[in-house]
C-alpha cells in the first residue's frame, strides 16, 4: 500500500464508477456492503453467474463506496477461479445483464436513483456487456488477428481503449 497514513484512498459514487474515465480498483473478495443493500433489492436471482459486480452496482445505487489502504482479507487466487481469464469467457452475460436490468428498475422504481441516473447507468450496462461480449468472442476466435481487424478496429462503438488492449492481447498471441 502506497498510502501509510491515510485509512481511506478514495470515496466515490456512482456516477464516477459508471464514467468510464478512471478504472477504480474495487477487490470484490474484500468488500463489505450496508444490509440496506439487502433490503432494497433482496437476493441475487438463482440464474445470476456473479455477485461482484452486481453488488457493487447495487451498492452505489444505495450510497457511496470507499476504498481502504488496508488489507481486509487474503485471498487465494488460482486458475479455476471463476473470474480467471480462462473461466470468464464461459459466464452467461445475458443473465449479467438480466440483473443488472432487474436492479437499476428496482432502484428507479423506489426513488434509490433519478431519472438522469438511470438512464447512465443502463448506458453503462449496455456498454459494459457489449465489451463482455467482444472479450468472449475474442477469446473464442480461432484467427484472433483477423477477428481484431474486422470486428474490434472499425467498430465504431468499441472505445480506443478496449481496441488498444484487445490489439495488444492479440499481438502477444502472434509473438510467443
Amino acid at each position: 500500500f502506497k498510502k501509510k497514513s491515510n485509512t481511506c484512498q478514495k470515496i466515490f459514487g456512482i456516477d464516477e464508477y459508471i464514467s468510464h474515465k478512471r478504472k477504480l480498483n474495487l477487490n470484490c473478495s474484500g468488500r463489505a456492503l450496508h444490509n440496506s443493500v439487502f433490503k432494497n433489492f433482496g437476493p441475487l436471482s438463482r440464474d445470476t453467474p456473479t455477485e461482484d459486480s452486481t453488488y457493487i452496482l447495487r451498492s452505489l445505487m444505495v450510497g457511496y463506496g470507499m476504498v481502504l489502504n488496508m488489507p481486509g482479507v487474503l485471498y487465494r487466487q488460482h486458475t479455476t477461479n471463476l473470474s480467471s481469464a480462462d473461466s470468464l469467457p464461459y459466464m452467461p452475460v445475458d443473465k449479467i445483464y438480466d440483473q443488472y436490468m432487474i436492479d437499476v428498475n428496482k432502484a428507479l422504481s423506489n426513488n434509490l436513483i433519478t431519472q438522469t441516473i438511470y438512464l447512465k447507468i443502463v448506458n453503462w450496462i449496455e456498454y459494459t456487456i457489449e465489451r463482455r461480449k467482444i472479450d468472449k468472442e475474442f477469446y473464442f476466435a480461432k484467427n484472433k488477428f483477423i477477428y481484431t481487424i474486422s470486428q474490434i478496429l472499425l467498430n465504431r462503438s468499441i472505445s480506443i481503449n478496449v481496441k488498444m488492449r484487445l490489439l495488444k492481447k492479440t499481438l502477444k498471441s502472434y509473438l510467443k
